[in-house]
Parts: structure tokens; C-alpha cells; sequence
């Protein structure tokens, strides 16, 4: 049986998707309330529980394709059915949404790369589901969600953080979330801070390309 090849860390992605599961249907059956985000806050620590045993215990052959299904639903499926639920005009948006998650970690599967090449499907399910969780207006939760999309698709590299200090950081935050509503505009920000960091570095690497090229032509 398949069951005598799972690792640790694969019963924390069961766990993951157990959570995103959850989630879809308490917000069916009871509506859109703050345990509904908690659903989705569960599901991020043991996004983060897995790869910690993965690390340290060692994975399955398909612990990497069964992380990524469970990220499929808990954070593609799972913030697209909040967005849906927060207001009909969001269901397009809701559905790109969910097309861009599976493509980004269909392709975070078959990429090999020291850093996330797009944005993480992670992080754009935490922005978005900020938002409406501090009753954003739509039309600008509307404009965010296809900024996400695009940018979960895109070849903007984004930083793998592996230090323990910034994960403590921000698992201290998430976990803040569940008693403090004001910890939700600190998760919103480190999203925003982190959404926003492969900028600078494009702009620098453009501006060295531009002189390079400066130099080369006077040289011509």
C-alpha cells in the first residue's frame, strides 16, 4: 500500500489540504465569518510544517507533487471561493485566479531554481484573503486579484526565504491573526513588502544593461 511510503512532511500536506477543504465548506454552509480565514491560516502552517520535516526527516517520491495538490486547493481553489463569496462581480477574477495558482505550481514542479520564479501562490492567497478579511472595496481587491494572477505566472524572481528568523516572523504574525485583528495589516504588509522586493533588482539590473550597452556602442 501507498500509505507505507508517506513521510512526516506528506501527512502535513494531507493536512494542508484537509484545512483548504474545510474551509470551502464552512463557507458554504455557515458564510463568509473570521473562521473561515483561520481555515486558511492552518492550512499555511502546515504548508510550512511540511517543508521544515521535509528538511529534516527526508520526502516521499511524490511528496513534491502531493505538496503541490494540496497548495492547489488551500490556496488557489480555497481564497478563489472567498473572492467568489465576497462579491458575485469577483467570480471572473476568481476564476483566473485559480487558473494562474495551478499553472504556478505546475510549473514550481518541473523548474528547478534556487529562488520562486513568479510570485507564490501562498503569498497571493495571504494578500488577497487580507483584504477581504479588512473589507477591502471590491473594485480594488478586483485589480489586486489580476495584479496576483499575473504575477504568480510571471519570471519575476522572488527570494526563497530560509532564514529562521524571518519564518519565526512570520509565523508569529499568522498566528496573531487568529486572536488580533490588527495582525492582519502586518500580514498584509509583509505580503506587499514581499510582492514588491524583485523590483528594485530589475530596475538596477536594467540600469547596469543600459550602461553596458552605452559603452559598448561608444567603443563601436
Amino acid at each position: 500500500m501507498m500509505f507505507k511510503e508517506l513521510k512526516i512532511a506528506d501527512l502535513f500536506s494531507i493536512l494542508n489540504a484537509v484545512f483548504g477543504f474545510g474551509g470551502i465548506v464552512y463557507l458554504f454552509t455557515t458564510g463568509l465569518n473570521s473562521l473561515v480565514f483561520y481555515f486558511l491560516y492552518v492550512s499555511s502552517i502546515m504548508d510550512g510544517a511540511d517543508g521544515i520535516a521535509a528538511n529534516r526527516f527526508g520526502k516521499s517520491p511524490f511528496g513534491k507533487d502531493l505538496d503541490s495538490l494540496a497548495d492547489s486547493i488551500s490556496f488557489g481553489v480555497f481564497p478563489a471561493a472567498i473572492l467568489a463569496y465576497y462579491d458575485s462581480a469577483l467570480i471572473i477574477p476568481s476564476i483566473i485566479f485559480v487558473v494562474t495558482s495551478i499553472l504556478r505550481l505546475a510549473r514550481f514542479n518541473v523548474v528547478e531554481s534556487k529562488n520562486f520564479i513568479g510570485y507564490p501562490t501562498i503569498a497571493s492567497a495571504l494578500l488577497v484573503t487580507s483584504l477581504m478579511r479588512l473589507n477591502f472595496d471590491s473594485i480594488m481587491i478586483l485589480v489586486i486579484t489580476i495584479l496576483l494572477s499575473y504575477l504568480m505566472i510571471s519570471d519575476f524572481e522572488y527570494l526563497k526565504i530560509r532564514d529562521r528568523l524571518s519564518l519565526f516572523v512570520l509565523g508569529v504574525v499568522i498566528l496573531s491573526c487568529f486572536v488580533i485583528d490588527e495582525a492582519v495589516y502586518a500580514l498584509l504588509c509583509l505580503t506587499v513588502i514581499y510582492l514588491m522586493s524583485p523590483f528594485p533588482l530589475e530596475v538596477i539590473r536594467w540600469w547596469e544593461r543600459r550602461k553596458l550597452e552605452k559603452l559598448l556602442s561608444k567603443r563601436e
